[in-house]
């Protein structure tokens, strides 16, 4: 087991090694984010599969053996997610897989529903970063987490990505995870920020031409009406979020470029193709979600 720490300041890391010694602590000096920290923590790791697990979780005893047992299965799984409840209502289901919405952010199953059955195994769209296990092979052949997300909506590329590389992405009912939603990130004007601006690089990335117009032209339209709410409350972190993104966007739109290439080159699967296995959420899914989003990022 490896611990990445981002730079923290407070007793993380005395505290692990006194409580779990035999646990690897990478102190990494600075903060890397969710992508760049799990990417440096795979590259020390061994053995056949790779297992992220946020800070801010608790896990049942089966989690990890539920999600081996699901990967085994089958040669051409990638990625396998855990069903992820609420920390503090445990019978209410943070994320039952999830679906890859048209403006480029990830829309989860289930969310804030009551659970009534375990249900099986099945394909999902893409697994939530706090609880997943990935085919080494796999995440090496996609080149990890991108780096530039810092953190929001890597694991949805991450997905994404294997997709469309010919990898299938399953949700593990059976594999439970109970997750603090957000409780390591307190600066929400930054996570507006990376938000909003990584659900646009996916878009750019990894949908092909026709839905890439459509979705960066859906997302912007969001992004005018959050800008117009946001003026009218006058919440100028919002605005200002927002237009960062954009500005970024702008400045490294070579990079992104080169990044779709890329996914262009590990292409077996297009959009059609996606579409018809399920990938894919509706339009009535992609605006409840940015609608759920919304109401995250004003907490």
């Amino acid at each position: 087991m490896i611990l990445a720490d981002n730079g923290s300041t407070d007793d993380s890391i005395p505290l692990t090694r006194k409580l779990f010694p035999a646990v690897k602590i990478l102190n990494l000096g600075r903060n890397y984010g969710f992508a760049e920290a799990n990417n440096k923590a795979a590259a020390v790791a061994k053995g056949e599969y790779l297992a992220f697990l946020n800070n801010d979780t608790m896990v049942d005893e089966a989690w990890l053996c539920e999600l081996i047992k699901a990967a085994e299965s089958d040669p051409s799984i990638a990625i396998c997610g855990s069903r992820i409840m609420f920390m503090y209502s445990r019978d209410k289901i943070n994320h039952a897989g999830g679906k890859i919405t048209m403006i480029g952010s990830g829309y989860d199953q289930n969310f804030g529903s009551t659970v009534q059955s375990i249900g099986d195994i099945g394909c999902t769209g893409y697994a939530c970063g706090a609880s997943m296990l990935v085919r080494r092979s796999a995440f090496q052949k996609l080149g990890g987490f991108d780096p530039v997300y810092f953190a929001f909506c890597e694991d949805v590329d991450l997905a994404w990505r294997a997709w469309i590389a010919g990898y299938k992405v399953v949700h593990v009912p059976t594999s439970i995870v109970y997750h603090k939603f957000s409780g390591t990130w307190h600066l929400e004007g930054d996570k507006l920020y990376f938000w909003h601006r990584n659900c646009k690089i996916n878009i750019l990335k990894n949908f092909q031409t026709p839905r890439a117009i459509r979705g960066i032209v859906l997302n912007s339209l969001f992004d005018i009406v959050r800008v117009l709410e946001g003026l009218r409350n006058h919440s100028v972190g919002t605005t200002t979020s927002i237009v960062r993104g954009y500005y970024w966007i702008l400045r490294n739109i070579r990079r992104i470029l080169e990044s779709r290439a890329l996914v262009s080159r590990q292409r077996s699967r297009g959009d059609a193709a996606l579409q018809r296995i399920g990938i894919f959420a509706s339009i009535p899914e992609s605006y409840m979600e940015y609608g759920r989003a919304r109401a995250d990022h004003q907490r």
